[in-house]
């Protein structure tokens, strides 16, 4: 792929490498690399890597890449099948060892204005249990979804909003 400096819409409609780790695909760009992600995970090489939540590359799927450079980038072969997408899917037990969060669905994406958000996430001073899901909100509108992540008794969340414009969320 031939990447021009800042950001780029790239597709791996039918590209898969025998590995598709996200630090294994962007290995041979990971000196331009600044970031990528797309509707609901990001990989960014200077964060802690328990921040990253962006960890296989999915053949059928689309990244916004950034790089401080142009360039060109070999990622695999052409592949003649492609992977369903994840589903999310919200549980309403909240113990430790179950997936728990806002109720809502699916995330609305408006493709206007995209932000990565990284946030210490706590429930009245502690860590989220395990599990944890945080989602972001404008108004009753499910703007993003995201399982907490915990790192030496600390909960963590990188979270992709997606607005339609200068909005309020919660």
């Amino acid at each position: 792929m031939n990447l021009k400096e800042g950001w780029n819409l790239v597709s791996f409609f039918y590209v898969e490498a025998d590995d598709m780790t996200t630090a294994t695909v962007l290995a041979p760009i990971q000196d331009k690399l600044l970031q990528i992600k797309n509707l609901t995970q990001s990989y960014d090489p200077s964060l802690p890597s328990f921040l990253n939540t962006l960890s296989t590359m999915a053949p059928g799927s689309g990244y916004w890449l950034k790089v401080e450079a142009a360039g060109t980038w070999t990622v695999g072969t052409v592949a003649d099948s492609m992977l369903s997408r994840a589903i999310v899917k919200d549980q309403p037990d909240h113990s430790p060892e179950e997936k728990a969060g806002p109720a809502g669905g699916e995330a609305t994406v408006y493709p206007n204005l995209g932000a990565t958000v990284l946030a210490q996430v706590s429930i009245q001073g502690k860590p989220v249990a395990k599990g944890g899901v945080v989602g972001a909100f404008v108004g009753s509108e499910l703007m993003g979804l995201q399982g907490v992540v915990l790192d030496n008794e600390i909960s963590y969340v990188t979270l992709n909003v997606n607005l339609n414009g200068p909005e309020s969320v919660s």
